[in-house]
């Protein structure tokens, strides 16, 4: 029997995180890892045998570490979005003593965007990086991190970023120098304990770019990661995502942590329920904004939406307007199809969208007495179908 388990717990922001687990037959996926440990110690028990982070909000992967040691030998896979290895090795390239540019400079954070993509989508066959470079790399990482200090940094203070508007903005928002290093740390740190556990633990480490998929076209997922098991519907396979070298420094480390967490860049998980389609699926889609539609072959995405059998609540069934998208493309969805939502936040406006499907959706928010951690389930109903074991209250 295929089940979809939408899981939520305590966390340091009531009722924010987001994880979801997939089962078919003898698989087992976990999409996100939830807001706090616990909640990936919980989910963790289901043994999952992939790990899929979508990106890199706190509220999806402060639990993935305890997910990662609390699953033990039954995870086999981490699958992450490209930039993470690619801000990675930015650090390690970058000078623990030289933070800034001598001289006064500009970084406009759509330049990177660009040139980020551009590596992505052309990245040429090289030997596939091996645990022990990405030990390497994450050590002179932390190192960097580590030494970076803003005493005795002057030089480059008339250093300047843009916004993606274009907007001159000193230090891209933030206030000082101190505030950008806080900043890049708490980004980049969760970044290399995920890393790193999962090196512990043996994984297999991949890395998928919607870069790269955008610039190829077609149908991303009838190749990428496991047909039949797990997929994206947005991204391919970047194994030689190491190979990416961007300038070193705090400028471009920070605008480089500013795109890791862009919702554009949101990995859409698809998870299968038939060996040679993706008839039946499941989508994730996790917090993504779903601009990359308009450009992935639009109508095999809204083919594949019509095929669905159940669904995640884009941005946790919030009105957020920024994925409207999203929401136009599941407008074509089945009539049976059904929905949960995890996390959120009790006193969010939810969307218009979600409300209307009554009893074929289901959030974390609804449970009765709210338990310490709280769980909705999708099940398989037959060939064509799923259904909800709960549905949500009328009112939320």
């Amino acid at each position: 029997m295929d089940e979809l388990r939408a899981v939520v717990g305590p966390t340091p922001r009531s009722g924010h995180g987001e994880c979801f687990i997939w089962k078919s037959g003898t698989d087992v996926v976990a999409v996100d890892a939830g807001g706090a440990g616990p909640v990936g110690r919980h989910a963790g028990q289901h043994r999952p045998h992939i790990l899929i982070l979508s990106h890199d909000d706190n509220d999806h992967i402060r639990g993935a570490v305890s997910l990662i040691v609390a699953a033990g030998d039954q995870l086999r896979e981490l699958w992450v979005p490209a930039e993470w290895a690619i801000l990675v090795k930015q650090l390690a390239d970058s000078s623990p003593d030289a933070m800034l540019p001598q001289d006064d400079g500009l970084v406009n954070i759509r330049d990177v965007e660009t040139e980020l993509g551009s590596w992505l989508s052309e990245l040429r066959q090289e030997e596939e990086f091996a645990a022990g470079q990405l030990r390497a790399t994450i050590s002179s990482a932390e190192l960097t991190l580590a030494a970076w200090t803003t005493a005795g940094s002057s030089a480059g203070d008339g250093f300047r970023l843009v916004d993606e508007s274009g907007s001159f903005r000193q230090w891209y928002g933030a206030k000082d120098l101190a505030e950008i290093l806080d900043r890049v740390r708490k980004r980049a740190k969760p970044l290399l304990a995920i890393f790193s556990a999962a090196l512990a633990q043996g994984l297999r480490i991949k890395f998928f770019s919607i870069d790269r998929a955008l610039a190829r076209g077609g149908t991303p997922w009838m190749t990428a990661g496991q047909p039949g098991v797990a997929t994206f519907a947005n991204a391919l396979e970047a194994p030689h995502a190491l190979a990416v070298r961007m300038p070193p420094g705090l400028p471009r480390t920070y605008a480089l942590t500013r795109i890791t967490v862009q919702n554009r860049r949101a990995l859409c998980s698809l998870l299968w329920r038939a060996p040679h389609t993706p008839d039946n699926g499941v989508l994730i889609w996790s917090d993504t904004d779903g601009n990359w539609l308009d450009h992935l072959a639009p109508s095999a995405v809204t083919q594949l939406a019509k095929s669905l059998s159940a669904t995640s609540a884009p941005h946790h069934a919030s009105g957020n307007s920024a994925h409207d998208r999203v929401w136009q493309t599941l407008a074509r969805a089945r009539a049976d199809l059904v929905m949960t939502s995890a996390g959120g936040q009790k006193n969010q406006s939810y969307r218009a969208d979600y409300d209307v499907l009554a009893a074929r959706r289901c959030c974390t928010w609804c449970r009765p007495n709210h338990p310490a951690y709280q769980e909705v389930v999708a099940i398989s109903a037959g060939k064509r179908a799923m259904q909800l074991k709960t549905t949500c209250l009328v009112q939320h």
